[in-house]
């Protein structure tokens, strides 16, 4: 049995906040992605406007992923940010 599926893409409007830091545009609600609590991915450039990137602290923890026909390093900053959406 073969089964048509039809995916959305959801997006928004969000604003992370960093401290005194922001940064305002458009994210993906439904990636297929499903964790225990909020999580938020951003691209290394964003990271960098919002000063989480290079990682100061030692609450990093990093993880190699091989899944999606490469090798991508995840780190996970907890508690980092405010977000919001419109």
């Amino acid at each position: 049995m073969c089964m048509l599926v039809r995916v959305v893409a959801c997006r928004v409007r969000i604003r992370l906040r960093v401290g005194n830091r922001v940064f305002e545009g458009k994210a993906l609600l439904n990636s297929d992605f499903e964790s225990d609590a909020p999580d938020i991915i951003v691209p290394v450039y964003i990271a960098r406007e919002l000063g989480l990137w290079p990682p100061r602290t030692k609450t990093v923890t990093a993880i190699e992923d091989r899944r999606r026909g490469g090798v991508v390093a995840i780190l996970y900053l907890l508690r980092c940010a405010r977000a919001g959406a419109s």
